[in-house]
């Protein structure tokens, strides 16, 4: 849906009303914590800019201009590392460390995503060409993983509401001058049906309900167990298209998910009983 839509405003206008309907929303549930919160938020803006920075500009926004310039298989490709990126920042940056059963999992689960996205054959990737969009979702795989790195020690002591509401506030505030370029000097963005669905889809269930729970399993579980859910997006999104497209359930989809699957269990559930184990 990103794609098609991308293809037909302005991207940036995109990213900028996505972000204005979910921290609209955010600030709204969030704002007796806020209030209370402030001096933190003070305190600590220049880390909830970066994670902000990092999440609005380099992850959603080269995400969508990207896909103006790429394929959605291309796309796929470069998200299935994403955890694994994500593990290495996150193991340099001394906030979380994976042992081996972790670390074959996030490669397990990689690997299904490949077999979803090759539809089992392999010999697709032979025929792939690569450009400026896929830098462009490189950048934001990038930035997307030293996000999931970085957002626990943002700040630590926040409640979470108000710790999503001020990432987003800045992620806003970062975006809000390149909407204005944009508007002004390259095209200018029109209220159409794609544009409002979307942005109240992405604003809605992306930028205010994923986020808070994405931000709630980080804190919970760390980012190296984390990471390795971010493969199920493309499951979700052979679901939907069953579900409202009518696609046809193919055995690449069950290879690709059981592996998915696989893979996640391994890194999250196992790995993490074996390191309690070796502890002992």
């Amino acid at each position: 849906m990103v794609r098609g839509v991308a293809l037909e405003v302005p991207p940036v206008a995109l990213v900028f009303w996505r972000c204005v309907i979910g921290v609209s929303i955010l600030v709204a549930v969030a704002w007796p914590h806020l209030r209370v919160e402030l001096p933190v938020i003070r305190e600590r803006w220049r880390m909830l800019l970066l994670c902000g920075f990092l999440h609005v500009i380099l992850g959603n926004g080269m995400t969508v201009i990207g896909l103006h310039y790429t394929t959605v298989i291309n796309a796929s490709l470069m998200s299935a590392f994403l955890p694994a990126v994500t593990v290495t920042f996150a193991t340099l940056l001394g906030f979380d460390r994976v042992n081996r059963l972790q670390t074959a999992g996030i490669a397990l689960s990689a690997v299904g995503v490949l077999i979803l996205i090759s539809r089992g054959e392999m010999a697709t990737f032979a025929n792939l060409d690569f450009g400026l969009g896929d830098l462009l979702i490189l950048v934001s795989v990038i930035s997307f993983s030293l996000y999931n790195a970085i957002v626990r020690e943002a700040a630590p002591g926040m409640h979470l509401l108000s710790m999503t509401a001020s990432v987003s506030a800045f992620g806003l505030l970062c975006v809000t001058p390149i909407f204005l370029w944009e508007h002004f000097t390259v095209a200018a963005a029109s209220f159409t049906a794609p544009l409002l669905i979307a942005a109240g889809y992405m604003g809605f269930f992306g930028t205010f309900l994923a986020m808070i729970l994405w931000n709630r399993a980080v804190r919970s579980i760390g980012p190296a167990r984390t990471g390795p859910l971010n493969n199920l997006g493309p499951v979700f999104g052979i679901v939907m298209g069953m579900v409202f497209l009518g696609e046809q359930l193919e055995t690449y989809h069950l290879a690709g998910m059981a592996v998915i699957g696989a893979g996640i269990y391994l890194a999250t559930f196992l790995g993490r009983r074996w390191a309690r184990s070796r502890a002992k």
